[in-house]
């Protein structure tokens, strides 16, 4: 746990910084100093004996994040989930990874759980703006912005929540809805752009993915 706590506290972003640095710099890092010691009580009370059987190598999730192997990452959240049905995070987890393979109603079903699971989690924002995203890239761009909204309404939602709002309205095309969401995206994250979208979504695996979350944006009047 000290690694996570000097990596947490070294957020300081240069110019020479790859992307993947300034997403650990600008995302991670401050999420995992803020909630440390949720994060600490939690696995010590709670995964003693899950993450010790797992057949994952330190370090190896975020490599499988750069190189987008979440066929690796299902088969580990499953494994995890076999020996701790209970874990919300886990569920989330599996959930993500399956929405970037395409296997859309499977993720959904995964947020679904991680929301029954802890319904005021802390990162229960996540819960709902990852889900957000398996129903956009599902074709349902209505039930995509119904659930980012619940993202949002989080205390501490990531302004990637509010982007996903932002998306799914640009393709419903709904013109009041769109302004209030684009003024509130600016007002936490006033240097976001399209170009910056693409650079920090490096993780998503299909290319009409990408178009479909970058198109909703560009109909929403980001540039």
């Amino acid at each position: 746990m000290a690694q996570v706590q000097q990596a947490s506290t070294a957020t300081a972003t240069t110019a020479d910084d790859s992307e993947f640095v300034r997403f650990w710099n600008d995302v991670l890092g401050p999420k995992f100093n803020r909630f440390r010691h949720i994060l600490v009580g939690g696995l010590s009370r709670h995964s003693e004996a899950v993450f010790p059987k797992l057949p994952v190598r330190e370090g190896d999730q975020v490599l499988r994040l750069v190189r987008q192997e979440y066929d690796l990452a299902i088969d580990a959240l499953e494994h995890a989930l076999d020996l701790n049905p209970f874990l919300a995070v886990s569920h989330c987890g599996l959930g993500d990874s399956l929405v970037y393979e395409g296997r859309i109603e499977e993720s959904v079903e995964h947020f679904e759980r991680a929301i029954a699971l802890s319904p005021h989690d802390p990162f229960r924002w996540a819960f709902y703006a990852y889900r957000s995203l398996a129903h956009l890239f599902g074709g349902d761009p209505e039930t995509a912005a119904r659930v980012a909204r619940r993202a949002v309404q989080v205390p501490n939602a990531h302004f990637s929540a509010h982007a996903n709002l932002l998306s799914a309205l640009g393709h419903l095309g709904v013109t009041s809805q769109v302004a209030a969401a684009r003024n509130a995206l600016e007002r936490v994250r006033p240097d976001f752009s399209l170009e910056k979208a693409r650079a920090r979504l490096f993780y998503i695996k299909r290319p009409e993915h990408l178009e479909t979350y970058l198109e909703g944006l560009h109909r929403a009047g980001l540039r």
